[in-house]
């Protein structure tokens, strides 16, 4: 959910009464004149009288760069960490970020010392770092390191600390051809919070065409996804399946 929007309350209400029950709030690249107290102050009381609950607060910004960008987003990121117990939680969550077309390794020793304040963090606050590989891969990209298995081991040998995590998305694992189910048996204490779209890994098309055709590795909500009222009860159920069956 967009907090910068002028319908921001609205569109919660909206949400609710469908019966939505958790609500990430995004910032992108700045607050864009909405501080996140203020925030706190307009959607907590909507949030508490329709029983549901902030889940996370969000920045994607990329604060690994030595410039204005990356000083902004350093200082947004701190500042977001300070305000997310008026929301009422305790995740912020956000790109882990890179340095512009660098390998991963080469961006280890950067995202250690950018990240290693974490150490200074309350125990209660936890920082989950979302693994959309946003277009880039193992040896470029402009956004995010935590795209992979590979690259968590990475990430948490650096920051070796107990909360730090993922936003964990199964999907940005499909579209790598990555099998996401596993990971919840493996990485079950580093899944801080769970993202989910509806996606299909159309095989069909990749023995025909590869995984470099335009429109062969895409997410998109399926037609019946469209027609669905959301069904509160029976996505509970799956989620609590789907941990269940994979975390022994």
């Amino acid at each position: 959910m967009n907090p910068a929007g002028p319908e921001r309350v609205a569109n919660l209400r909206k949400l609710i009464a469908l019966g939505f029950e958790r609500f990430t709030l995004n910032y992108w690249h700045s607050f864009n004149g909405v501080d996140p107290a203020r925030l706190a102050e307009e959607v907590r009381p909507v949030a508490e009288a329709g029983k549901v609950k902030i889940s996370a607060v969000s920045f994607f910004g990329n604060p690994l760069p030595e410039n204005e960008e990356g000083e902004v987003a350093r200082e947004s990121i701190a500042h977001l960490i300070d305000c997310a117990p008026l929301f009422g939680c305790d995740i912020v969550s956000g790109f882990t970020c890179r340095l512009p077309d660098v390998p991963i390794p080469e961006n280890i020793a950067r995202f250690k010392e950018v990240r290693h304040p974490w150490r200074s963090v309350p125990p209660r606050k936890t920082s989950a770092w979302e693994n959309c590989p946003m277009h880039g891969d193992w040896y470029r990209g402009s956004w995010n390191l935590a795209h992979n298995p590979d690259a968590w081991e990475l990430m948490f040998d650096a920051v070796a600390l107990d909360n730090v995590g993922l936003e964990w998305e199964p999907c940005h694992q499909m579209t790598q051809l990555i099998d996401p189910l596993p990971q919840i048996r493996e990485w079950r204490n580093r899944l801080f919070h769970l993202h989910g779209k509806d996606a299909t890994i159309r095989r069909d098309l990749i023995a025909r065409h590869g995984i470099g055709r335009q429109g062969v590795l895409r997410l998109a909500p399926h037609p019946r996804f469209r027609r669905l009222q959301l069904n509160r009860r029976y996505f509970r159920i799956a989620l609590d399946r789907l941990y269940r069956c994979h975390r022994h």
